[in-house]
């Protein structure tokens, strides 16, 4: 369907896209000439704990399997299944990689002199072993090694043409490649990351890098704006009314693609770990002095470019931080999704290389949750299930102390366990290896 074809009086989605931005771009067809349209969306919403597994920020090989393998089930499982096709997972990667290059580059390139391209025949004998060579053939010209391919149909092979390069040639491909993602920093810091990879050579080390980036922000992000879409179009499915889930699908819309007052102190907290920044956005006013998200408008919009940035940013803790919030103000909330976000938010503090991590994540509670869930009926039952997964993700003494007296009985049961650890560890060392037979157990 030609894009500027002006007369389109609907589209209908049999099934979601995998993105917000997506299903505006492909719904943005129909009525161009500014004359009534609709645009329909058919939303199945099957195995939905499956599908919420499989789209969680820190969802496991397993629960990406399963949802994928079963794409006869909803919508989500469909889109991770052609998902799955593209991102096969870290380690069969580097394997797949590992083995065609040991298969059919190396022999060939060993002994050739650098920078002299060869030409090498790759067969493939089914549509699974072809789509496993050409991802493995396009990572290796990421790095330079393969200098172009082609696919011959005909005669069921790539023809490669491969170039012998130096360790320093490879190393600088890599870093070409991540110029165009991260910081000057980062690139920088690249040849003293390849030398600490684990690894023998050179090339195994920087395809280990390259999938690592690949596995932990590129597929990571397009997962993310899956969730976005998936979250938007189960909501709207649950109104009661064609016109409620209209004016609630532009609403989400409008709030994802629009600027709006949060959309620079976003973008501008990513790039550091200041928890303070975090607690300033939910104090942010209009130029009447009007808290923003003393409106259910505003709290939208805080959500709408927390879900956008989330999906250039799938780590930062303080956008998970602030999507809970954002979710757990609105009417109706997704309490659980909004745990979820908290929890990721927790995890991603907790394993930060800093020494101040008890005081950040109660700052996080008292000034943030405490005093944003007061707006609401459940504000006490909601910061309580809060702070127990703080303390579920972060069970340090120091913070159940300071929790005392908001959750008691996990507060107690975190120092508890400490005092358990800690005699078990002085058992052991006070005590001859044959007096230790009736060591402690756990409950």
């Amino acid at each position: 369907m030609g894009i500027d074809k002006p007369n389109i009086r609907y589209t209908i989605h049999y099934n979601i896209p995998p993105s917000l931005e997506a299903f505006y771009q492909e719904a943005g067809r129909a009525g161009r000439d500014r004359q009534p349209a609709f645009c329909w969306l058919i939303f199945s919403d099957d195995a939905r704990k499956e599908a919420d597994r499989a789209l969680a920020p820190d969802a496991d090989e397993a629960s990406l399997d399963a949802a994928s393998n079963n794409y006869k089930g909803g919508d989500v499982q469909r889109l991770l299944y052609l998902h799955r096709n593209s991102f096969r997972g870290f380690e069969p990667e580097r394997l797949k990689i590992r083995e065609l290059y040991q298969k059919y580059l190396g022999p060939v390139l060993v002994g050739t002199p650098f920078d002299s391209p060869v030409e090498v025949k790759i067969e493939f004998h089914n549509d699974n072993e072809k789509a496993h060579r050409d991802k493995a053939l396009y990572r290796l010209s990421i790095l330079g090694l393969a200098k172009d391919y082609t696919l011959d149909y005909n005669n069921n092979r790539f023809e490669v043409t491969a170039i012998r390069l130096t360790d320093a040639q490879i190393t600088e491909n890599l870093q070409a490649y991540f110029r165009r993602y991260k910081t000057r920093e980062f690139v920088d810091e690249i040849p003293q990351q390849v030398r600490n990879e684990k690894g023998n050579t050179t090339l195994g080390k920087c395809a280990s890098l390259l999938l690592r980036f690949v596995y932990d922000e590129i597929e990571k992000k397009r997962r993310t704006a899956m969730r976005s879409m998936a979250e938007v179009a189960r909501s709207a499915s649950q109104l009661q009314t064609v016109e409620e889930q209209d004016e609630y699908v532009r609403g989400e819309l409008r709030a994802y693609l629009e600027e709006s007052p949060f959309t620079k102190p976003l973008l501008a907290l990513v790039e550091q770990i200041d928890p303070a920044e975090w607690l300033q956005v939910l104090v942010l006013s209009n130029e009447s002095d009007v808290p923003l998200l003393s409106t259910v408008d505003g709290v939208r919009q805080l959500r709408g470019g927390c879900r956008r940035t989330i999906e250039s940013y799938p780590e930062h803790p303080g956008l998970f931080f602030l999507s809970s919030i954002s979710r757990l103000l609105l009417p109706n909330p997704d309490v659980e999704l909004a745990m979820a976000e908290a929890r990721h938010s927790f995890q991603a503090i907790a394993e930060l290389p800093n020494r101040y991590q008890t005081s950040i994540i109660n700052e996080l509670l008292q000034q943030g949750y405490k005093v944003m869930l007061r707006r609401t009926e459940d504000g006490p039952t909601l910061f309580k299930a809060i702070a127990t997964i703080a303390l579920e993700e972060y069970p340090h003494r120091d913070l159940a102390h300071l929790l005392s007296a908001d959750v008691p009985s996990m507060s107690e049961k975190v120092i508890l366990n400490i005092l358990l650890s800690e005699i078990r560890e002085l058992n052991q060392r006070l005590l001859p290896e044959r007096e230790q037979s009736h060591d402690y157990q756990p409950d």
